[in-house]
Parts: structure tokens; C-alpha cells; sequence
């Protein structure tokens, strides 16, 4: 048993009654303090070393004596990821396995910070996998970013961060198997390094976190099909992103790949290995593919090749100890059941391939990761969102599995039954600094449903704890404040002129700043950077030239205000959307900003504006989200007092792209204080959900 000394938890500051714990525990009886100043603590033992030293940073914990005993033991009785926190004049906190024991200090950091003044807590999850998944494949995320998902990850109690760590554009895995693949990369910068990850592993091991690899074949292959075409491309084929798979070379070395991957990632009880999207067309044109396509025998065809590689690669999973996870993206049949291993778990995300509900009833193990709610993309290469709204996400039924391209709503939802094991939440094709701004909240909404499904006290409240608890988070991972000038009143990641960053904190730290997306070192110390152009600013604490926390990233937009009638004029919608895409961006007098638009879900949807008077006015624009060319349908309504309407456009059958002057309507001149666009049909993936960026009203 490792002993300390004595701790002080400081610098917490008290909250009031409705900052609630995160998520909320099973059960739970305690009594409050008022207005706690500081919290005194004494580890007095621990069977989880790593987990306390953790927590004692995470929870700005400093050495004091004649405090409250703090012991931390390891109790084989309760669930892998149960804990148990009796507090009283002693805080016992047991926990079988050392991911318990992280949530359990998860919980009594909470419990310090908001006053506990005795509690008893017994808490397990309602569901065994709950991950998060990462692209940094198509974009660069830095080390620090991804401690930083760690860090949410551990406050939302979310199991797994899964990694995707290749596709065809880049190539993130370290690999003596495909030296010097990485040079590949279109981003043009290397692959982790075997320390990085296992410096990661240990960061997020000790909070609770567990990381999950994913290498991607056949398909999203395209680098490997550029490292050596003669050996990876199928011949006669069109596809140049999926590799031969009936090739026994080809296998080879993704087996060795596979055990690469295990070797490094000694942690994690899972390997994926990808299996989706797979584009093969005359695949049997391929000398070695026919060969495959004999060797299982009459009537063979490429789906069943494609099914035995996938049975083939499952194998390699478990033989190097590890449960095999592989997306939905092989078709039903016999031979399917028979062929691929049952320890294989199936993560179903588009219902395409093979439904949810038919593998629960061939006797697959499931993970649930339908596009609604769990999809997130940042839609490669725009800032062009889907998801769904934060709410819908937070309030989910996880035995659902739901999509967002619909035609039909009955198929927009089903239950997939007793053979789901868990979610998995997916965050696309994003640059990190929209990754730190867009999923917080999503990782907490995500993790409270999935911990404590009948429990949580609904939306508002999530919302209060989700902003507190971050806040206090931040103050681990970035110790400073950042001082940002020239920006818009409306909207402070825009400006119009120039723009200026620093950063300050009571600590005496120097300060490194960037504005090329790369985390700053120490020749990078100055006092601040300003703007002149849209960019991303990066911020590094240091102290005696060692990294303090983890880099902020702050992405500013140089926009172009257009005065209209419209301008500052309240908003709404008559569908859910989610707080960062609100309806009141489409009356901010700015369209240039690609990131920043109204979106919902589902359509239809009514989107209303209200200038707070009536106005003359003769002349109408609507400027849609315009980066990807594609259409919105709609029609656009006026009215002077919001009884009354009058229809002064009509695109319902609109099929012309959306441009940054947007859809431009006249109509005769007429008092108007309403402007409702009636928002139909998006001829942008997915159709149900509209991007609008701004509503403009002109008498002229």
C-alpha cells in the first residue's frame, strides 16, 4: 500500500446549491456546508498511487497536516468500474479496479468543490462502453488537445477515447511494419511517436481514461495504395483507396500492422481495425484476388472475400489478446455468422451495410453509433457541420439507433435490443481547435446519459453543471486567462480590422504564442500577437521554460459587417438547435464567417425573425451556407404584426447552389416587422438539416 503525507485542496471556490454532480451517481445521501473556503485532506493510504497522484494535480491538491484522513482501498467486491465514497470524519473511497477508483476521485473532487460536508455514494455505470472517438487522421490533433479530451472525458466518466488513427489521408500510427509511410501525410507533419502515445496512455490512464487504437482497411486506405501501389492496389480496378485485400502479402501485413498496434497500445482491451466504406468494383479482375475468391470455394464472390478478411483480421485482434472492434460494413449472410469470430463487436453507424436490429439478431454484440444523436463532422474540408442538437443528445434513448438522412421519418429510429453493449460517439474530420470548441458539452451530455440513464435532472440543469465543472477543469489544463481585443461585441471570436492576443495569470508565467496552428515551444515567448488576417492563434504557459498545462487554441474570423434592417433583430426557430448554432447568428450583420450559422433538426423547421418594429421594406436575402455549393429549399413569408402573412418567395424547389451573396428576393415595398423563412429541404448532406447564415432585410 502507498502512503503519503497530508494534502490541501485549495483555490475552490464555493457554488451554489444547484452546481450538482456530474454525472449524477447512483445513489447518493449527503449534507452540504454553505461556503466551504478550502478543504483540508490527509491521504492517509492508496492502493491506486497513479489515480491519487492525478487527482492530487487535477484538484490542485497541496501537502497539509492534521486534516481529515483520506483512504483510498481496493475492494474486489464491487463492479470494475463501481466505487464507493463514504464521508465523513474519515473519506473512505473503494474501488475494485483502478478506472473505479478514478471515478470515485472524479467524485469526491466534485464532492470537496461543492461543499460536501458528509455523503455517502454508491455508484457503478448503466452501460459498459462509452467512448468518444477522434479523427485525427484527416486533421492534426496535437498531444495537448488530446490530454485535454482526456480531461473531459474523465469529468463525463467516459470509458474509452478511440483513436482513428489512419485514412487515406494521413498516416498517424508509428510503424516499423510501413517505415516511413508518414511522409505521406497531406497535412505534411509526422505520425505520433511511440512516446507520445505511451506518454498519452499513462495521462489518461491515470484519470480513467482508456485509449482505443483504429487502424482503417480495407477501405480509407488510399495512403497505403501510394506507399507501394504495386503491392496494396487491386489491378483492373477503379478504387484507388482500397487495398487488395484477397492478397495473402496484403494480409500479412496488416496482421503485423494489427500486432504493431497491440504492442504499443498495451493498455487497451480493444483493437479496431476499421472494415467500412470499402469500394472494390471488378475486384476480381485482380490475379490474386480471383485466387482468394477460389479459395472459398464455388460461388464465391468479392463480399465474401471482403467478409473473410474481415474474419481474417478479427482473428489477428484476438490472438494478440485484444476484443476486435470493426464499423458496420459488411453485408448479412450465413457465411458472415460463421466466419467472423463472436468475440468481433460491430459498431453500427448508418444502418447501410448491415442493419442494428440483424446483428443483434445474428447474435453480434452491438455498439450503437447512429447519426442521430451521435454522429459530430465537421465535413471535410468546410467547417460545414452535422449534428444534432445538444439536447436531443443529452435527453437520447441509447437503445435507439437513429439516422439524420431520412426520407421516411418511421426509419429514423428503431431499437436495436438485448444485444447492445454500449455507444460510441464520433467526432469527424474536425481541426482541433473545433474539436476544443465544439465537443465539451457533447463529451458531458454524451457520458451522463450513458452513466446514470434514469437519474439526470434534465437539460437546463445538465447545461449549469456541464459550464460549471468545465470551468473548474479548465483551471488544470489551462492555468491562464487569455485577453483577446478588436473583437466584435457580438460575437468574440470575430473582428473586423485587427486583433490582438495575450494572456496573463497571477502564477508569473511567460507566455508562447503561435499563428500556425503549432503548439508554441519556448523560443516562441513574447508578450502577445496580433492579427490582421482570419487565423488560429496557439497560447503555451511556461514556467522556467517547462510547459504549464495544455495550449489554448483561439481561432478568429476577419469578417464584413453589412448594416441592414435585419441586424441585431431577435431570432428564433421552431425546431431544436444546438446552443453554438443558434438562431441569432443569422441577424449578426455578418455572412463571411463559414463557421458560424443557424442549423436545426429536423426539418421542417420555421425560422423567425423579429425586428421589434414595422418597417417599409422591399428586398430580401437569404444567404445559406455557401462553401459547398449545394442548395436549400425554402419559401420566405413577411408580416407587420405576426398574424397576417404574406409569401414574398417561393424556392421550395430551389436547385441552384448557394452563393456568398446569397439568394436575393424583391417584392413590392410593404411594412414589415416579421421575416419568417420556412426552411424545407437542404440539398447539402444530411437533407434534414438547413445552414442558414444570415437573413438581411433592405428597402431599396
Amino acid at each position: 500500500m502507498f502512503r503519503w503525507l497530508g494534502f490541501l485542496l485549495v483555490g475552490l471556490c464555493a457554488v451554489a446549491s444547484a452546481q450538482e454532480l456530474l454525472p449524477t451517481p447512483q445513489e447518493m445521501t449527503r449534507t452540504r456546508q454553505i461556503a466551504p473556503v478550502s478543504v483540508r485532506l490527509n491521504v492517509n493510504s492508496t492502493d491506486f498511487p497513479v489515480q491519487t497522484q492525478a487527482f492530487r494535480q487535477d484538484w490542485s491538491v497541496a501537502s497539509a497536516a492534521g486534516a481529515p484522513q483520506l483512504i483510498l482501498m481496493k475492494d474486489p467486491t464491487l463492479p470494475e468500474e463501481g466505487y464507493r465514497i463514504e464521508f465523513g470524519g474519515t473519506i473512505e473511497v473503494r474501488a475494485s479496479t483502478p478506472t473505479g477508483a478514478a471515478w470515485g476521485l472524479q467524485t469526491l473532487g466534485q464532492m470537496l468543490a461543492s461543499g460536501t460536508k458528509s455523503a455517502v455514494v454508491t455508484d457503478a455505470p448503466d452501460t459498459p462502453f462509452r467512448c468518444v472517438m477522434i479523427d485525427v487522421a484527416r486533421r492534426y490533433h496535437s498531444i495537448s488537445t488530446l490530454k485535454r479530451l482526456v480531461r473531459w472525458a474523465a469529468l463525463g466518466k467516459v470509458r474509452f477515447i478511440q483513436l482513428h488513427l489512419t485514412d487515406d489521408q494521413n498516416w498517424m500510427l508509428p510503424s516499423t511494419v510501413v517505415p516511413g509511410i508518414d511522409k505521406l501525410n497531406t497535412h505534411q507533419r509526422p505520425a505520433y511517436t511511440r512516446a507520445e502515445l505511451e506518454e498519452l496512455q499513462a495521462f489518461a490512464t491515470a484519470r480513467g481514461v482508456t485509449l482505443i487504437p483504429e487502424v482503417e482497411f480495407p477501405g480509407h486506405a488510399a495512403i497505403l495504395c501510394k506507399y507501394d501501389p504495386a503491392k496494396y492496389r487491386l489491378a483492373g480496378s477503379a478504387s484507388e483507396n482500397c487495398i487488395n485485400f484477397g492478397s495473402e502479402a496484403v494480409r500479412k501485413t496488416c496482421r503485423d500492422i494489427l500486432a504493431e498496434t497491440a504492442a504499443i497500445f498495451k493498455d487497451s482491451p480493444y483493437i479496431h481495425f476499421g472494415g467500412d466504406e470499402a469500394w472494390y468494383p471488378d475486384a476480381d479482375k485482380d490475379p490474386q484476388f480471383r485466387t482468394a475468391m477460389d479459395r472459398l470455394g464455388p460461388g464465391a464472390d468479392a463480399n465474401r472475400v471482403f467478409i473473410d478478411f474481415v474474419g481474417d483480421m478479427a482473428q489477428e485482434v484476438v490472438k494478440q489478446g485484444k476484443t476486435p472492434l470493426v464499423w458496420e460494413g459488411f453485408p448479412r449472410s450465413d457465411f458472415a455468422k460463421e466466419r467472423i469470430p463472436a468475440e468481433t463487436v460491430v459498431i453500427a453507424w448508418e444502418n447501410h451495410y448491415y442493419p442494428a436490429t440483424q446483428l443483434v439478431e445474428d447474435g453480434f454484440k452491438v455498439i450503437n453509433a447512429g447519426w442521430d444523436p451521435y454522429y459530430v463532422v465537421n465535413h471535410y474540408p468546410w467547417d460545414a457541420y452535422t449534428l444534432v442538437p445538444l439536447a436531443r443528445l443529452y435527453n437520447h434513448d441509447p437503445d435507439v439507433f437513429g439516422i439524420v438522412a431520412w426520407n421516411d421519418p418511421a426509419l429514423s429510429a428503431a431499437k436495436i435490443g438485448p444485444g447492445l453493449y454500449g455507444s460510441l460517439m464520433p467526432w469527424w474530420e474536425g481541426h482541433e481547435w473545433n474539436t476544443l470548441a465544439v465537443m465539451p458539452e457533447r463529451i458531458l451530455a454524451f457520458g451522463c446519459r450513458l452513466w446514470n440513464r434514469e437519474c439526470e435532472s434534465g437539460y437546463l440543469g445538465f447545461r449549469r453543471r456541464a459550464r460549471h465543472w468545465l470551468g473548474t477543469v479548465a483551471r488544470a489544463s489551462q492555468p491562464f486567462e487569455l485577453v483577446i481585443e478588436g473583437t466584435r461585441a457580438e460575437n468574440p471570436e470575430q473582428f473586423t480590422a485587427h486583433s490582438r492576443v495575450s494572456a496573463k495569470s497571477e502564477a508569473g508565467f511567460h507566455f508562447a504564442y503561435r499563428t500556425d496552428t503549432l503548439v508554441p515551444t519556448r523560443a516562441d515567448i513574447r508578450d502577445f500577437v496580433t492579427l490582421d488576417q482570419s487565423g488560429v492563434v496557439t497560447v503555451q504557459a511556461f514556467r522556467d521554460g517547462i510547459p504549464v498545462g495544455e495550449a489554448a487554441f483561439v481561432r478568429l474570423n476577419k469578417v464584413t459587417e453589412v448594416p441592414n434592417l435585419a441586424r441585431g433583430a431577435k431570432a428564433w426557430s421552431s425546431a431544436p438547435t444546438d446552443p453554438q448554432f443558434a438562431a441569432d447568428l443569422v441577424t449578426d450583420g455578418v455572412a463571411d464567417d463559414i463557421g458560424s450559422f443557424w442549423m436545426c433538426y429536423p426539418l421542417p423547421a420555421d425560422l423567425t425573425v423579429d425586428l421589434g418594429r414595422a418597417v417599409e421594406a422591399r428586398r430580401v436575402e437569404i444567404v445559406a451556407f455557401y462553401a459547398a455549393g449545394s442548395a436549400l429549399q425554402y419559401r420566405v413569408q413577411v408580416s407587420a404584426d405576426g398574424l397576417t402573412w404574406e409569401e414574398v418567395a417561393d424556392a421550395s424547389a430551389n436547385t441552384t447552389g448557394a452563393k456568398a451573396e446569397g439568394y436575393v428576393h424583391r417584392f413590392s415595398p410593404r411594412p414589415v416587422r416579421y421575416v419568417r423563412v420556412q426552411a424545407l429541404r437542404s440539398l447539402q448532406h444530411p437533407s434534414t438539416m438547413p445552414r442558414i447564415h444570415e437573413i438581411r432585410l433592405f428597402n431599396d
